[in-house]
């Protein structure tokens, strides 16, 4: 396509057409793969691009201001994720519906609350050997950590069918997201939203899986001898059976992009 449009067609005929374009990538969305899809959102930027350009010849002051309060909103398509704490039994786990466009540098954010993190620790996403995490926050001889602030999920994931987010320093705590489906754009969902869930994430200085899955066994047993002990330095309970599917959207619905 050229650069600039030929003629002198009016701002409403040019925005008829960006219209048409938009219902076109949506419907393309349905049809198409992961990695088909993003490269039809690719040319479909770049025809606006042109379109938007070309018109600037031909148009008016006024048609250009009213032109430039309208916005072409590209769909977005909807991620229904999966996300289970691996090596967690019973199974920690959410399903959170997240928009596209969301930066993975805001998804860290998001799955914080959803699993009940207190973001007090380093991060990581690895994608397909992909790694985004914090700049700054490099491990010596590992590949450098690519910004998650300037990547979106969309754009990140492509055709992956699920992937993995680490957080706390040492071991860690590794959360498998798997991309359940692919879901129609969804005006009402600027953020994420979760959907169902259960039990409760460890608590937050834990020192790992293996820590964790004996820290459960000796608050099951009053009889232990550190049972009394390990349950003071958490205020005197923990339920590992607890989701407050209501309080998670509560706090989802404060984060913006």
């Amino acid at each position: 396509m050229h650069a600039t449009l030929r003629g002198t067609e009016s701002a409403s005929a040019i925005w008829v057409r960006l219209r048409v374009l938009a219902c076109v990538i949506d419907i393309g969305r349905l049809q198409l793969g992961g990695c088909k899809y993003a490269a039809m959102q690719s040319v479909a930027h770049r025809c606006i691009l042109a379109l938007q350009t070309g018109s600037q010849d031909t148009m008016s002051k006024a048609k250009k201001k009213k032109a430039a309060q309208q916005v072409v909103q590209v769909p977005v398509p909807v991620y229904q994720l999966h996300v289970a704490l691996v090596g967690s039994t019973p199974l920690v786990w959410r399903r959170l519906l997240v928009a596209g466009s969301l930066r993975l540098a805001t998804l860290h954010r998001v799955l914080q609350p959803a699993m009940g993190w207190n973001n007090a620790h380093p991060y990581e996403f690895d994608l397909g050997g992909g790694r985004y995490g914090e700049s700054g926050l490099d491990v010596p001889d590992r590949p450098r950590l690519k910004h998650a602030a300037r990547v979106t999920l969309e754009s990140a994931v492509g055709e992956l069918e699920w992937f993995d987010y680490f957080y706390g320093s040492g071991a860690g705590w590794q959360h498998r997201l798997q991309v359940e489906a692919i879901l129609s754009p969804d005006a009402g969902l600027r953020g994420a939203r979760c959907v169902d869930g259960a039990n409760a994430c460890p608590p937050e200085n834990s020192e790992g899986i293996e820590h964790y899955l004996e820290f459960l066994q000796i608050i099951a047993n009053p009889g232990h001898a550190q049972h009394l002990q390990v349950l003071a330095t958490l205020g005197g309970r923990f339920d590992p059976a607890h989701f407050d599917l209501d309080e998670v959207n509560r706090l989802l619905a404060r984060i913006r992009d």
